[in-house]
């Protein structure tokens, strides 16, 4: 769901909708549609919780409109985390070997 230049983006709020979706979706089938056998052997294999991955490019803080994807999450009581990246800005003076502070 990222933004491209060149080709048609999902609106914020859509993305927020679906980030809500995916976290709050049952995690297995309810067990009418699944084969009791079949029901077993998914529970064996499958944790009671699930993670839903958000990733981004860089810094999701600079340009990453990361502010309402997590107030979704607050609002409806979500636990999240979140791991900064590094941004261009920073990481291509680095990878020329050119200091940013001296």
């Amino acid at each position: 769901v990222g933004k491209r230049g060149d080709k048609k983006s999902w609106k914020q709020k859509d993305i927020d909708e679906l980030i809500l979706k995916m976290a709050t979706e049952p995690l297995l089938p309810s067990s009418s549609d699944v084969p009791n056998s079949q029901q077993q052997q998914q529970q064996q294999h499958t944790s009671n919780v699930k993670s839903i991955v958000r990733l981004k490019g860089g810094d999701p803080f600079l340009f990453g409109r990361t502010r309402t994807e997590i107030e979704a999450l607050r609002s409806n009581n979500i636990p999240y985390s979140y791991t900064p990246g590094i941004s261009s800005c920073i990481a291509g003076p680095h990878l020329g070997g050119i200091p940013l502070t001296d």
